[in-house]
Formats: C-alpha cells, sequence, structure tokens
C-alpha cells in the first residue's frame, strides 16, 4: 500500500509506570526502508516469536544490524518465506534459512552452520579455562532444518496462508502440537557408548564407573577429566607438575 493511501497508526511503549516511546508507523517505515520493512516477518519469526522456537545466543537487535547493513541479501532470503504458490520446496527454504543463521552468526563465506559449529567449538576450546557450554555454539543444521521450517510456517499463518503444521517442524504428543527439534542423535554412537565417571572423590574405589570397568578416567569423566584422579592414565598429578 503507498503511503498517502494507509491510515495514520501510532505505536505506544507499555513500559509499567514509565513514559513509553510513541512510534509514528509511517516515519518508521520511511527511516527504515522499502527492503527492510519486506524483511521484517522473517526477521521475527527466525529470532523468536509467540508461535516459533528461538535459537539461543541470537537477539533480534543483533540480527536486525545484520539487516539494516545488507538489506539486498536479506530481502532475497526473505522472499522465499513468503512464496505460497507454489509453495517452495523445504530443500530451498533450508538452504536460505541457513544462509541467513550462518550470516547472523558471523560465518566465513561459503561457510555452512556445521562447519562454522566445528570454528566455533574449536575457537572456544583453544580460549577456555573450563568446558564449554554446548548452547553456546551455533545451531548444527539438522536442528535448524526444523526451526525453518516453522518459521515459513508461522509466515504463512501471518500472510492468511494455513498450512498443516505437522508438515513443518511441529507434531502431535498428547493432542498438544510440540516442535521437532531435530532428527539425529546428541552424538555418534560411538561416543554415546564411552564409559565415563562423576566422582567428586579421587575415583579410588569400585564406586568409580571407570575403575569398576577397568578402564583409566578419561577426558570425558565430570569432575576430574582423567588428568586429577588416581585411575588417571597419566598417574596421579602433583602440584609441581
Amino acid at each position: 500500500m503507498d503511503l498517502a493511501e494507509s491510515k495514520e497508526v501510532y505505536f505506544l511503549s507499555d513500559r509499567v509506570n514509565k513514559v513509553g516511546k510513541i512510534w509514528d508507523i509511517r516515519n518508521t517505515k520511511i527511516y527504515l526502508t522499502e527492503e527492510v520493512c519486506q524483511c521484517i516477518l522473517f526477521l521475527h519469526a527466525l529470532t523468536g516469536c509467540d508461535t516459533t522456537s528461538r535459537i539461543n545466543g541470537l537477539g533480534k537487535g543483533q540480527a536486525f544490524k545484520k539487516v539494516k547493513a545488507n538489506p539486498t541479501f536479506f530481502k532475497t532470503i526473505s522472499a522465499s518465506f513468503l512464496m505460497n504458490s507454489p509453495i517452495p520446496s523445504k530443500e530451498l527454504l533450508s538452504s536460505k534459512g541457513e544462509e541467513a543463521l550462518a550470516c547472523f552468526f558471523g560465518a566465513q563465506p561459503c561457510e555452512g552452520l556445521d562447519l562454522l559449529r566445528f570454528r566455533k567449538f574449536v575457537t572456544k576450546t583453544s580460549r577456555a579455562k573450563e568446558h564449554v557450554q554446548v548452547n553456546s555454539l551455533p545451531p548444527t543444521y539438522a536442528a535448524a532444518s526444523y526451526h525453518i521450517f516453522r518459521v515459513y510456517h508461522q509466515i504463512q499463518q501471518w500472510i492468511g496462508n494455513g498450512l498443516e503444521p505437522t508438515d513443518w517442524g511441529w507434531q502431535l504428543k498428547n493432542d498438544t502440537l510440540v516442535p521437532i527439534k531435530t532428527h539425529l542423535p546428541p552424538a555418534p554412537e560411538e561416543l554415546l557408548k564411552i564409559i565415563r565417571c562423576n566422582c567428586k572423590q579421587n575415583c579410588e574405589s569400585k564406586r568409580c564407573n571407570c575403575k569398576r570397568h577397568d578402564i583409566a578416567c578419561s577426558i570425558c569423566c565430570g569432575e576430574c577429566r582423567g588428568i586429577s584422579c588416581s585411575n588417571s592414565a597419566f598417574g596421579e598429578i602433583l602440584d609441581d607438575d
């Protein structure tokens, strides 16, 4: 709709007991530019709204700055999520959504989410003084894909195109829609079978899971990390060492 034909709309902040800002929607649209405005639905759904999951570590302010800095790139991506005739393939949506997320997390050119996640993990472990929190890393491609499908479904709902949610990243459990997180296991099966302990003492007794199975503690162990107990493959670590 042309600005001359649109109604005057104002938004007032709902901050309690404080004077909030008043937003003139016409002026806001002019300030943001048409390209950025076309990305608003995609940006809002991707960074988390009331009906879509939110990606840890990705805030709306951070993402909005990226869109403002490169509106043409994000306008092209957003266009795929606004399409409904014909409905774009899930492969296309996954690819476009991955491009956006990789950009938000500071990926190198042509670097996908899985490679970016590995690079971030290596960087963090080389500097960290304690174990790296997995939720501080970008999502895997498998997990992000289901989030991206829910983003497409929500955008289509907003523009009046009702789609079956179970075709777009949701599943029914006890008559309730719940998000599909991923189709992959949390780690390769070989890693999940690794024996480890979480002893808070010296791993001397058979209560130690590793000691009981006659193997040395390893870096996978929760407390000793395989280097600070009597069951370590490296022997007891002394203070002088």
